[in-house]
């Protein structure tokens, strides 16, 4: 989603795009070609598993990461702020008219993300609903787990879910084949509208992401920052709630 600003920008700054593993290089290689072409500035998108550049490889380079994909990372970030994201996803499903909200995500995702979405959603839930009400959150341990559509299930009945607020890329999937519509017998709302498939939840807006990190980039470039910088900055872009057909309640 973040490259559809490259089409905007190309007018005015010469962009390109590597993919190390199509490439089938190293990252020793593949940075003395960018210092060989004269390339300045690098974005690294957000990825499913960690990556970081080794400073003593590309100290040269000013280095501007998309998102939370690496808990240890040094660098500036540019990301959609994803607490207030589980803030207004927990008032919004709510305000819907559903009180049993329930969050399922995947682990290895939380913890990069440092558990903004599922702390916020369940902070501010648990502010306003009864302890009777609170539903525990279900963590998979992979986007694809063996036994995944059962455990699914048996969450749902157990506590009652009546909405779920969805980080986990096979819930649309196991809803269905349950035999539950989406919107009537259950409702559903996405941490990200852009991928989850669903109409309802949090537009993190990643157009406006993009958009910042190009222009956050060409100003370390043009300041010559550098490698590794003394004190990371978080530039937060702040997401919106859409309530759709998915929240029909």
């Amino acid at each position: 989603t973040y490259n559809c600003l490259l089409t905007e920008w190309i007018r005015f700054y010469e962009t390109g795009e590597f993919n190390l593993r199509e490439l089938k290089m190293t990252k020793k290689r593949m940075g003395g070609i960018l210092a060989s072409r004269g390339i300045h500035g690098i974005l690294i998108p957000p990825h499913p598993s960690t990556f970081d550049i080794p400073p003593d490889l590309w100290s040269t380079f000013s280095i501007l990461r998309i998102g939370f994909n690496n808990p240890s990372s040094k660098r500036h970030i540019v990301c959609p702020d994803q607490f207030e994201g589980g803030r207004i996803a927990a008032h919004g499903m709510l305000k819907s008219g559903y009180k049993r909200i329930g969050y399922v995500g995947v682990r290895s995702k939380e913890e990069r993300m440092r558990y903004h979405f599922v702390a916020a959603f369940q902070m501010n839930r648990d502010l306003i609903v009864p302890e009777s009400d609170r539903v525990p959150p279900l963590f998979f341990e992979s986007t694809d787990p063996e036994d995944g559509q059962r455990e699914y299930a048996q969450w749902l009945e157990r506590y009652g879910v009546d909405a779920v607020f969805v980080a986990h890329p096979k819930v649309g999937k196991w809803t269905k084949e349950l035999g539950l519509t989406v919107g009537r017998d259950l409702g559903v709302a996405g941490s990200s509208i852009t991928d989850s498939g669903f109409d309802s939840g949090v537009d993190q807006r990643p157009y406006e992401i993009g958009e910042v990190a190009v222009q956050y980039l060409v100003r370390m470039v043009e300041s010559n920052e550098f490698g590794i910088p003394k004190i990371p900055q978080r530039l937060l872009i702040s997401p919106t709630w859409v309530s759709g057909s998915s929240l029909k309640r």
